[in-house]
């Protein structure tokens, strides 16, 4: 009897132990199933991540070339416009200096031209003064003291058509005054000489 007991006992520990065997071994089964299922998951997320990684890496090293060349190109072209701003600077400080002195040069002209116009004015009124005082002193040379009251008559050369013209009519008129006169002097001596006969 106590063999029996002792048998059970035992066969019972056996399939216990063998059952926790099993369930263990399911359980780590199971177990690294889930763990390689979490791991290749994550994997492969991993895989996915450094995929878009790399693309977003190479898309950005190809964005940071094409700003350095931009940026070259706008280094170049401030390069440029340094040198057209520098030009343009030596231009206009050319340009004002020339303007400088083209603006003196015209005023020393014009001081000029107006001293040669002073000048010029003064010589000739000092010219048309001594001319009246010389035409004056030949004038005041060619009157005779004994015939200062009398009338003269200039030449003939100094006369111009009108003139002689005026001349001659003038004459004419006197030559026909007289005439009259000697009819009327005529006149009144044959009436004197009829009344002393009568």
């Amino acid at each position: 009897m106590p063999s029996l007991y002792y048998e059970v006992f035992v066969c019972v520990v056996v399939a216990s132990l063998a059952g926790f065997f099993c369930g263990w071994m399911l359980l780590r089964s199971t177990s690294q199933r889930r763990i390689t299922g979490i791991t290749r998951h994550w994997e492969n997320k991993y895989t996915d991540f450094a995929h878009s990684s790399d693309l977003e890496i190479q898309e950005l090293e190809a964005r940071i070339v094409e700003l350095g060349d931009e940026l070259r190109e706008q280094n170049d072209i401030n390069s440029e416009l340094r040198g057209t701003v520098r030009l343009l600077e030596n231009q206009s400080r050319q340009a004002q200096d020339e303007a400088i002195r083209t603006n003196k040069a015209t005023t020393e002209a014009q001081s000029r031209m107006q001293q040669l116009l002073h000048t010029k004015a003064s010589t000739l009124l000092a010219e048309n003064a001594m001319e009246i005082e010389a035409d004056t002193f030949d004038q005041t040379v060619r009157i005779d003291p004994g015939q200062r009251h009398t009338t003269t008559m200039p030449p003939i050369d100094e006369f111009d058509d009108e003139q002689l013209d005026a001349t001659t009519a003038l004459a004419d008129s006197s030559f026909d005054t007289e005439e009259s006169t000697i009819a009327l002097d005529r006149e009144t001596l044959d009436a004197l000489r009829r009344s002393s006969e009568g």
